[in-house]
């Protein structure tokens, strides 16, 4: 529970917050809260629950936003969270966090379309012009949530094809490491899929769309690879068969729950052997 008008600060996103504020000229009015207080206390430290060093690209690329530029006037509420950046105050990024969790709970439970920043803040026990400190909308709420997340899948995709082994084996790895990702990004991975968000016009999206299809084409050259070295039928498409394997793995958001009787790690074992067992080229029998 984090009180209502306690010294808030962002974690790795706050210069992309920043430009966004002065990009759109917020003019939300006062909010209430106490003066931050530079200088005081101790660096902030990163929560053990998980890294999202992505963020800092939305931190790069907020330099080249309009309004961005030196001696734009920034708005009340982008002052007010300067002031809460330089109050450093240990515990504020677990805060953020707390923020980013609560998020994900909503967003699974009301959908996207519906959630807002109000469900949100009720989740968290908070008004929501607290939020404000944090995030301008939604939107934003919504990629600081997944951008990390989906960017740590292609990474490891990338990494497995371009590993020097059988193809058969980088295809086994890539199943059991996307059902792997699942579980430990749950719900959030789960918002990501429940609602097909990819294909949504999410304002400053950060490259989600980009990110889902470089996916698609890094696991349908794993599945070419087989092909074309024997080890699996040639007679099938290979972008057909990445759509139906990625298909049936996050259609697990629909059914699987943490307490479901196999974890996401198992499910993802027979997985593959589903999906081998359907490539494999079949060998003639010696008489």
């Amino acid at each position: 529970m984090i009180a209502d008008g306690e010294p808030l600060r962002r974690g790795p996103v706050n210069a992309y917050v920043d430009s966004l504020a002065s990009a759109r000229r917020l003019s939300i009015g006062a909010v209430g809260g106490p003066a931050s207080r530079a200088g005081q206390g101790e660096a902030p430290q990163m929560p053990a629950r998980r890294s999202r060093p992505g963020r800092d690209k939305l931190r790069a690329g907020a330099a080249g936003k309009p309004g961005a530029a030196a001696g734009a006037s920034p708005s009340g509420m982008a002052r007010r969270r300067a002031e809460r950046r330089r109050a450093e105050r240990r515990g504020s990024d677990r805060r953020f966090e707390a923020i980013l969790a609560a998020g994900s709970r909503v967003f699974r439970r009301l959908g996207y379309a519906r959630a807002t920043l109000e469900d949100v803040a009720g989740e968290l026990g908070i008004n929501r012009a607290t939020l404000y400190y944090y995030v301008a909308d939604k939107a934003e709420l919504l990629v600081a949530i997944l951008d990390e997340p989906v960017q740590q899948m292609t990474r490891a995709l990338r990494e497995i094809r371009d590993l020097d082994v059988p193809a058969e084996q980088k295809l086994r790895q890539a199943v059991a490491a996307h059902m792997r990702a699942l579980e430990v990004n749950y719900p959030e991975l789960f918002v990501f899929f429940a609602e097909n968000l990819h294909t949504l016009p999410v304002k400053g999206d950060g490259g989600l769309k980009r990110q889902a299809e470089g996916y698609g084409d890094l696991l349908t050259s794993v599945i070419a690879e087989g092909m074309r070295s024997g080890a699996f039928r040639s007679d099938l498409d290979p972008r057909l068969m990445m759509l139906a394997t990625v298909g049936m793995m996050n259609w697990s958001h629909r059914w699987y729950t943490p307490e479901s009787p196999h974890s996401l790690g198992e499910i993802g074992q027979q997985f593959a052997e589903l999906v081998l067992g359907g490539l494999r080229a079949v060998r003639p029998r010696r008489n």
